[in-house]
C-alpha cells in the first residue's frame, strides 16, 4: 500500500472524527436551548399546579367556613343561642387567628347572659374572648364597642366608657356605637350624656330605630316626652324597625308612655302587643301586671270578678319571676296586693325580699337602684304607719322601663 494513501485515509479518517465530533458539539449546543426551555416549563407547570392546589385549598377553607358561620348565624337569628355559641367555639378552635369569628363568639355570649339574666358570667367569657380578638387586631373599633358593652353589663362603668371612648376614636361615624355608649350612661345615671349620644346616633344614621327608642325613653324620663314628641319617635321605631325584639321594645315603651299619662287600659294593651313579638320582656309582662291593678275597681267589677283580675296580675307576676328573680318591681307589688288583702305580714316580707334583690335586678340602673331602694322603704314605713299609697307603685314602674340593647 501507499505510504501516501495510507497517509489520506488517516487524515481522511481524522477528518470524519472532526466532523462527527463538531455535529456532536453543535447537536449538544443545539439541545441546550430545548432542556432550558423543558426545565423552565416544568418550573411553571409546577408553579401553576401549585397555585391551583393552594387555590383549591383556600377555596376549601372558605366553603368550610363559609359552613359554620351560615349555621351560626342560622342559630343566632334563630335565638338559638347555645347551638349558636357551640358553632362559633368549632369556628375559632378550626381558624383560632379569625378576627370575626371572636367577635360573633363574644356577642353571643353577651346576648345570652341578657335574655337569661345571667350577664356577668358571660360577660366574662365574652371579654377573654374579646382580649384575644384585640391581640388579632389593636384597631379593630368592633372589638372596643363590644368591650364596652361587657364592661356595662358587669357594671364596670369606668372601663366601659374606656373601651366606648375607643371605638369611637377608630370610628367616629358608626351610630351604633354612639347608641350603645348612651346606654351606658343611661344607665350610670347621666343622662345628658346620654340624651347628647343618642341624638348624635341619629344624626349619624337616621334609621337607627334603637336610638330612637332609647331618646324617647331619656324624654320619658326627664318629663319632657311631650314637647319632644317622645310618641312620634316610638312611632318612627314601630314603622321602620325588622327586628321582632326592637319592635317589642318599642310597644313596650309606648306602654311606658301611656301609663305614665294615667292611660292604664291603653297601656296595658300596648304591653300585651309587646309580649306578642318577645314574650321574655320581663318589664312588658310587669307592665301588664301595674297596669291592670291600676284597673282594679274602676269598672264596678263584682267580686268575682274583681278576683279573677287579680289571678291575672299575679300569673303576670308569676312569668316575670320566671324570666327574672331578682325583678324588684314584682315583689313591690306582690307586697302592695298583699297589704290589700289585709295579709300585712307577707306584704313585708315581699319588700324586704324587694330590699335584698335591688343590687341584683339588672333592669335597673346605677341611679335607678338608688331612687327604687328609697321607694321601697317609704312602702315598708307605710305599712307599718298603716297603709302604702299606691302613687309609689306607679313611681317604682315608671323607674324600671327595660330598652335592651344589642350589640351586634
Amino acid at each position: 500500500m501507499d505510504i501516501n494513501t495510507n497517509e489520506a485515509n488517516q487524515n481522511g479518517g481524522e477528518e470524519v472524527n472532526s466532523k462527527e465530533a463538531g455535529e456532536k458539539v453543535v447537536a449538544v449546543k443545539n439541545n441546550k436551548p430545548v432542556a432550558v426551555a423543558f426545565i423552565i416549563f416544568g418550573i411553571i407547570a409546577l408553579g401553576i399546579a401549585i397555585f391551583f392546589y393552594l387555590d383549591y385549598r383556600v377555596r376549601l377553607v372558605e366553603k368550610d367556613q363559609e359552613q359554620i358561620i351560615s349555621g351560626y348565624l342560622e342559630a343566632y337569628e334563630g335565638g338559638y343561642l347555645d347551638e349558636a355559641i357551640k358553632k362559633g367555639e368549632i369556628f375559632i378552635k378550626k381558624y383560632p387567628s379569625d378576627l370575626e369569628g371572636y367577635l360573633q363568639l363574644a356577642n353571643s355570649y353577651l346576648q345570652k347572659g341578657s335574655l337569661e339574666f345571667n350577664e356577668e358570667e358571660n360577660a366574662n367569657i365574652a371579654i377573654e374572648l374579646l382580649e384575644k380578638a384585640k391581640s388579632l387586631n389593636e384597631t379593630n373599633s368592633g372589638v372596643y364597642r363590644l368591650l364596652g358593652y361587657a364592661y356595662e353589663i358587669k357594671e364596670d362603668y369606668e372601663n366601659s366608657f374606656l373601651n366606648y371612648d375607643k371605638a369611637i376614636e377608630l370610628n367616629p361615624g358608626d351610630s351604633d356605637t354612639w347608641n350603645a355608649r348612651g346606654h351606658a350612661y343611661e344607665l350610670f345615671g347621666d343622662l345628658v350624656t346620654a340624651e347628647n349620644d343618642y341624638v348624635e346616633a341619629i344624626e349619624l344614621d337616621r334609621t337607627n330605630v334603637l336610638a330612637y327608642i332609647n331618646l324617647a325613653n331619656i324624654y320619658i324620663k326627664t318629663n319632657r316626652s311631650v314637647e319632644n314628641d317622645a310618641e312620634g319617635l316610638i312611632d318612627y321605631a314601630l314603622e321602620n324597625a325588622d327586628d321582632e325584639r326592637i319592635i317589642a321594645e318599642a310597644f313596650q315603651l309606648a306602654g311606658v308612655l301611656y301609663f305614665e299619662r294615667g292611660d292604664y287600659e291603653e297601656a296595658a294593651l300596648l304591653f300585651d302587643d309587646s309580649l306578642e313579638y318577645d314574650d321574655r320582656l320581663v318589664n312588658s309582662w310587669m307592665g301588664l301586671a301595674y297596669s291592670d291593678f291600676m284597673l282594679l275597681g274602676t269598672e264596678g267589677e263584682s267580686e268575682y270578678e274583681y278576683g279573677e283580675e287579680l289571678s291575672f296580675i299575679l300569673e303576670y307576676i308569676e312569668e316575670a319571676l320566671d324570666i327574672n328573680e331578682n325583678q324588684t318591681s314584682a315583689y313591690v307589688l306582690q307586697g302592695i296586693i298583699s297589704e290589700g288583702t289585709g295579709d300585712v305580714e307577707t306584704a313585708k316580707e315581699m319588700y324586704t325580699t324587694a330590699l335584698n334583690v335591688i343590687s341584683d335586678d339588672i333592669t335597673l340602673g346605677a341611679l335607678e337602684k338608688s331612687e327604687v331602694t328609697k321607694e321601697v322603704l317609704e312602702l315598708l314605713a307605710n305599712l307599718s304607719g298603716g297603709g302604702s299609697d299606691l302613687s309609689e307603685l306607679k313611681k317604682v314602674f315608671e323607674s324600671t322601663p327595660e330598652i335592651n340593647n344589642e350589640n351586634e
